[in-house]
């Protein structure tokens, strides 16, 4: 994740957009973890 974050950083991206399901608690500790922040919730496209 540090090499992503620095890529980026290095490319001037300040925006990096990602998506779990919504219980997806795991993943979204990771990402939050990791500096992310949690700005919504997108509605799904996938029909279930």
């Amino acid at each position: 994740m540090n090499a992503l974050k620095n890529f980026l950083y290095k490319k001037g991206i300040t925006r990096f957009d990602t998506d779990t399901a919504l219980n997806n608690k795991v993943a979204q500790h990771y990402y939050e973890k990791n500096c992310f922040t949690r700005e919504g919730i997108t509605k799904s496209y996938f029909k279930n």
